[in-house]
């Protein structure tokens, strides 16, 4: 019986013949003429005892409406108004749970004007993010949650859209009519999740950092301190401070550049924005690119100046490129120990807790691990100058 009354059944096509070229103000009118009775009586069914919340839901529920039958506006004439009908009971429920949020309220002309634009963006998402989190502890620390979202063509609006896509529905004109809108309370925790991801501003703001120069400062200044720890845990010379502000820098200016290869078609949006320059900062390889210019720094200048000395013997300078040798066979680690211990700008060698304090590491440990690359390095010079006939200094 209910086939045969959708056989009947008006499509949208029929129904909305007069605004198929009106804008959102004229399809959320309508929309309401048609179904605001039906909606109604949804309505009621939830024994609301303030009149004010019921009027309320309705236009927020039509606006709903109007909105989706907007994004459906090329299959109108498949789609009958029996579907509809349907779907609005969920929709109704839907919605009422959207508007207990707080701040989720808005007048009339606001929530018609962007009727057009699908779910409406909500100004105190930051203060729900803080409640439902503080609320549901445990399953924030489990979430991880991966949202796409289409590069949109309108710029300037980035941000907005990024936000308004994880609270809404996202329609997809492809679904049948008879599922354009589906709302349970499994699909409600699956909402719940995406509002609850703790990466939730910092996702959205790789978008904004790329078309507004104030978000993208702000951007890199949020970052920039857990970017700054890395890259200078990789560091250990003098002037490692500057050195990272320049990788780091460079790091933000090659993913601005590029920025359309991760904007393509489809934007990815499933990890947080210093993730993809730490991969830019690793692929790029600047930092081993830094040391290796320090390390020639500081093996050039002790030695460039004494080996080839006139004041020391042809046996000497012969032991010193021996060790020079040795030196280069360690692993980068005891490298950089020697070095750091040896062949600085001081009158003597370096006690371990000074060179641990260069190189951000534990004294003991640094102490530990230089005494064997020492030893290492000593028997490797006794080796080489005993061929030789030499005997090391």
């Amino acid at each position: 019986m209910r086939q045969i009354f959708s056989d009947f059944s008006p499509s949208l096509e029929q129904l909305f013949a007069g605004a198929a070229a009106q804008t959102p103000a004229d399809l959320f009118q309508f929309t309401s003429g048609i179904f605001e009775h039906k909606i109604m009586q949804e309505i009621r069914k939830l024994h609301f005892v303030q009149r004010d919340d019921e009027h309320a839901l309705l236009t927020e529920t039509i606006v709903e409406l109007s909105s989706m039958l907007g994004t459906f506006r090329p299959r109108w004439g498949k789609i009958k108004k029996v579907h509809i009908a349907d779907q609005l009971a969920g929709l109704v429920k839907a919605t009422k749970w959207k508007l207990e949020m707080r701040g989720y309220r808005y007048s009339v002309e606001t929530t018609t004007r962007f009727a057009g634009q699908g779910i409406l963006l909500l100004p105190a998402l930051g203060e729900l993010l803080e409640q439902i989190k503080n609320e549901n502890t445990k399953l924030v620390n489990h979430l991880l949650v991966k949202q796409v979202l289409q590069w949109p063509v309108d710029y300037p609006e980035i941000t907005e859209r990024a936000l308004r896509s994880v609270i809404t529905h996202i329609r997809r004109p492809e679904r049948s009519p008879q599922t354009i809108f589906s709302w349970n309370d499994r699909y409600q925790l699956s909402l719940q999740r995406r509002l609850m991801e703790p990466h939730l501003f910092e996702q959205t703001e790789i978008f904004g950092c790329l078309v507004k120069s104030y978000v993208k400062e702000r951007t890199i200044r949020k970052i920039n301190g857990k970017l700054r720890k890395f890259v200078e845990s990789q560091l250990s010379h003098d002037e490692k401070d500057q050195q990272a502000k320049d990788i780091i820098q460079n790091a933000f200016l090659y993913f601005l550049e590029k920025r359309q290869d991760y904007i393509d078609k489809v934007f990815y949006v499933d990890k947080k924005l210093h993730s993809y320059i730490f991969e830019i900062i690793k692929n790029r390889k600047e930092i081993r690119k830094v040391r290796k210019e320090e390390a020639q720094k500081e093996i050039d200048y002790p030695f460039d100046a004494c080996v080839d000395s006139p004041i020391m013997s042809e046996e000497q300078q012969v032991v010193i490129k021996k060790l020079l040798e040795c030196i280069e066979t360690l692993d980068e680690e005891c490298k950089e120990l020697i070095r750091k211990r040896y062949f600085g700008d001081y009158a003597a060698p370096l006690s371990y807790n000074d060179v641990a304090q260069r190189m951000n590491k534990n004294s003991k440990t640094i102490e530990k691990r230089g005494r064997k690359c020492e030893e290492e390095l000593r028997d490797c010079v006794m080796t080489k100058t005993k061929r030789l006939g030499l005997r090391p200094y």
